[in-house]
């Protein structure tokens, strides 16, 4: 079975987990306040919480990451316990955090050079429509790679644009 890591238990990633939680999938979570995850595996079964985001990335398949900022992000990608520390090879990770396009490309960059597959994936709904599992995801990256992740995304989404290359997502000036 597929494991997924979800690092950010907020706002969006709570009700996001839970929904895939809820649908069978064995998860592993992590999040700035190690008491929220823990009360979020034991209301979940086939949940475990986990201490850093470098335990996520080496336990899971697939990671989504959806903190609060770009700030936050980087220190989820590239901190000195970031997810990219000991990823499992070919893992997929999301990103859908409201973040910067320049970050967007560093984390791109960074998961390649780690050998783990990087698609940026923000979604807008706010608290109800994770709650309601009734998001808009705007897809960037590989089409073999989006396609991998269809069986878990079809969770949420209420569309899914998908854009050819990781960046394309992101509006631009």
């Amino acid at each position: 079975m597929t494991t997924i890591g979800f690092c950010g238990l907020g706002t969006m990633g709570m009700p996001m987990a839970a929904h895939l939680a809820d649908a069978g999938f064995e998860l592993v979570v992590w999040t700035h306040t190690a008491e929220k995850a823990t009360a979020f595996a034991e209301a979940h079964p086939g949940c475990r919480a986990v201490a850093t985001p470098s335990d996520v990335g080496s336990a899971a398949d697939i990671v989504f990451v959806i903190v609060g900022d770009t700030s936050m992000s980087e220190t989820v990608f590239l901190g000195a316990n970031g997810l990219l520390r000991n990823p499992m090879p070919g893992a997929i990770v999301v990103e859908s955090s409201t973040v910067s396009p320049e970050h967007v490309g560093r984390c791109a960059a960074a998961c390649t050079a780690a050998g783990v597959r990087y698609v940026d994936a923000p979604c807008t709904g706010s608290r109800p429509g994770a709650e309601a599992g009734n998001l808009t995801f705007m897809i960037g990256g590989d089409a073999s790679t989006v396609d991998e992740l269809r069986p878990v995304l079809i969770r949420w989404p209420r569309t899914c644009t998908t854009a050819v290359r990781s960046g394309s997502a992101w509006w631009r000036s």
